[in-house]
């Protein structure tokens, strides 16, 4: 599930440079999207002693899992992806609701200049719509004062937002390793002298940015994940019928097994046994692309098991919540000439803090209501009649049209998802970016691992799961690390 990271003042945050672009003919020919099916030519492998891949298990039909497979069919590499669910896409899930399709699961398309997301959709004829918050009109409503903010008291409250941004570099450093976006949030607001109804908004719209980019409390999160993870020059878009066009095309010619929950993957210099649900499988490599919380919950059993310097990351990493309750409505009531999308500084932070307006998308009178931080841990013990209704019970407060009831509503629960066990993976305190890459590495010479958590400038995004997926692919192959930053200069992807 992809980040939906978004400010009021509308700034990108790219503490670590403009994100690397890819030579789209390099990166259409390793996904085997090009008019042809082109292998990468051989350019040897950093490790001489690399095992030879013939037949490959890829453990997971998310995007990244599908890119690995795609690229080796490409290749002519016999590959077999294994999948638990009974669908592609992973946390990409788009479904069919009230005669719409819906994003489920990650659905922002953030930046098409370079991006491999909008490489493969306007390869595939897709075309995408803007979706920045800003620009389509937002209304931010107090509950604390039971009121709009008028358009001063917006300035006034993301104020904070600017300040945060341009103090960055100075609070990571004067914060220390051991600092949270909290903390620097509390510093911002205490300098600014904020009290009352205004350090409420500014604190709020703050934990409102960061904790739906991030997925996790403003207090757990480590300041240091700015310095990592961006999304692509180009703003925020939808893709037209959500991503359910891109794991399609990934996913074309690919071999996958559905219901094949993986138990166990022995491994040694011989190759890989994997066990599940639907038999065994036996290769001369595994590619692990499963997320993060699957790795934490210890849902595989390796043997032999993860070398201590990889679990090791893999515990001080964490997986976020970012769950999303849609609504259909018989109308639109919501909309006005200055608002569509919806903010709500609750009194519980975290609870439906932001509603996307899917009405200009779908065609159909569709909200998606988000909502993360420690709302979401109390929220798994509700039901979904619990969540729909609390959900519409806002829509009215914002609006001022009370009373209408949604005609269809879906909760989502990947926080309790046993494929996911959560919607991405962040930093929290006394992780780093070193972590997502340890857990990047390979095990052996049999043993490969990707997806968004191994993806150390793109973890959380989409195009976080395709970058990594084909890095691995790239090593399998011996073909050149296309996606790898500064090895390829482009004027951008996916724009034609």
């Amino acid at each position: 599930m992809n980040r939906s990271r978004w400010a009021l003042t509308g700034a990108p945050r790219y503490l670590s440079g403009r994100p690397p672009t890819l030579d789209r003919r390099s990166f259409l020919r390793l996904l085997g999207l090009g008019a042809a099916a082109v292998a990468l030519p051989g350019c040897g492998s950093d490790d001489d002693d690399a095992a030879a891949a013939e037949r490959v298990i890829v453990i997971g039909a998310g995007v990244s899992g599908l890119t690995v497979a795609n690229a080796l069919n490409t290749a002519g590499m016999e590959t077999i992806v294994l999948e638990g669910r009974e669908r592609l896409g992973g946390r990409v899930h788009t479904a069919e609701f009230g005669g719409a399709l819906v994003d489920l699961g990650g659905a922002w398309l953030s930046g098409t200049e370079g991006s491999p997301s909008a490489c493969i959709l306007s390869r595939e004829g897709i075309a995408w719509q803007s979706a920045e918050p800003v620009d389509l009109g937002v209304a931010v409503y107090d509950a604390m004062a039971g009121q709009l903010l008028t358009t001063g008291e917006l300035v006034d409250a993301a104020v904070v937002l600017a300040e945060f941004d341009e103090a960055l570099p100075s609070l990571i450093e004067s914060l220390g390793p051991t600092a949270t976006i909290g903390d620097a949030v509390e510093r911002i607001v205490s300098d600014l002298g904020l009290a009352g109804n205004e350090r409420f908004r500014a604190e709020s719209l703050a934990a409102i940015s960061n904790e739906t980019t991030f997925a996790a409390p403003m207090d757990r999160i480590a300041l240091d994940s700015y310095a990592v993870s961006n999304a692509f020059p180009g703003g925020e878009h939808f893709p037209d019928g959500g991503y359910s066009g891109l794991t399609a095309a990934l996913a074309r010619g690919v071999d996958v097994r559905f219901g094949s929950t993986v138990a166990s993957i022995a491994y040694d210099d011989e190759g890989v046994v994997v066990e599940s649900s639907t038999g065994t499988y036996r290769g001369t490599h595994a590619v692990v692309t499963v997320p993060l919380g699957v790795l934490k919950a210890g849902s595989i059993e390796f043997s032999p098991a993860l070398p201590e310097r990889k679990q090791a990351a893999i515990d001080r990493l964490a997986m976020g919540t970012l769950e999303k309750v849609v609504l259909r409505f018989d109308e639109a009531f919501w909309r006005a000439p200055d608002r569509t999308n919806l903010v709500y500084l609750s009194r519980e932070r975290g609870e439906f803090p932001f509603f996307a307006d899917l009405t200009p998308y779908t065609g159909e009178p569709i909200l998606a209501c988000l909502y993360c931080g420690d709302f979401a841990e109390r929220a798994g013990a509700m039901s979904d009649d619990e969540l729909i209704g609390r959900a519409a019970e806002i829509v009215g407060e914002v609006s001022g049209v009370t009373g209408r009831r949604p005609t269809e509503g879906r909760a989502t629960r990947w926080r309790s998802d046993p494929f996911a066990f959560g919607a991405y993976s962040y930093l929290p305190v006394g992780s780093s970016g070193a972590d997502l890459e340890v857990l990047a590495e390979p095990v052996g010479s049999r043993l490969l691992f990707a997806g968004e958590a191994t993806s150390a400038m793109y973890s959380g995004y989409v195009h976080g799961g395709i970058v990594s997926g084909a890095r691995e692919a790239a090593r399998l192959i011996g073909g050149p690390p296309v996606l790898e930053s500064g090895v390829v200069a482009s004027a951008g992807c996916g724009m034609a």
